[in-house]
């Protein structure tokens, strides 16, 4: 369905997936994993699945757009899934020895502090270092600091 997103950076309508735009909630569920453009594929980036239309042309502005995607879908709860975690090479991979184990999942209703705590964890990468993080931090997506996340490791 074309959609309008407001208060847009880049992308001020989209298709999105009808399913998404009528959940009450939407539980995200992404693998982590290294992506060569984007740097990670964390809660963020797993979004774009609810993307139809030329995916390709998001590629050009990547932040700004899935900072767009998650103010018009925004989601209740991300579960990062870092069981095996594709560490280089990704998304498409191709070697086992691209693939470490973490045996762990990261949880937060805010989206951008699951990806700070994952990026750190998994990937050694500040918010800095991951554009995307970075500007739906200062873009008020989400968390705006570190200091503000508060880890319960059970």
């Amino acid at each position: 369905v074309r959609t309008s997103i407001p208060n847009a950076l880049a992308i001020r309508e989209w298709e999105l997936y009808r399913d998404a735009l009528e959940a009450d909630k939407i539980v995200n569920l992404p693998i982590a994993k290294h992506h060569s453009l984007a740097g990670v594929t964390l809660g963020l980036k797993n979004m774009m699945g609810i993307m139809g239309g030329n995916r390709g042309q998001v590629h050009y502005r990547l932040p700004e757009c899935l900072v767009d995607i998650h103010r018009r879908v925004p989601v209740a709860l991300t579960v990062i899934d870092a069981g095996r975690v594709l560490v280089r090479s990704g998304p498409s991979g191709g070697n086992l020895a691209d693939v470490k184990s973490f045996g762990m999942a990261i949880a937060s209703r805010d989206v951008v502090a699951a990806d700070v705590v994952a990026a750190e964890k998994i990937f050694r990468m500040s918010p800095g270092d991951v554009e995307h993080i970075g500007k739906a931090m200062e873009s008020g997506l989400g968390i705006s600091s570190h200091a503000q996340i508060r880890i319960v490791e059970g």
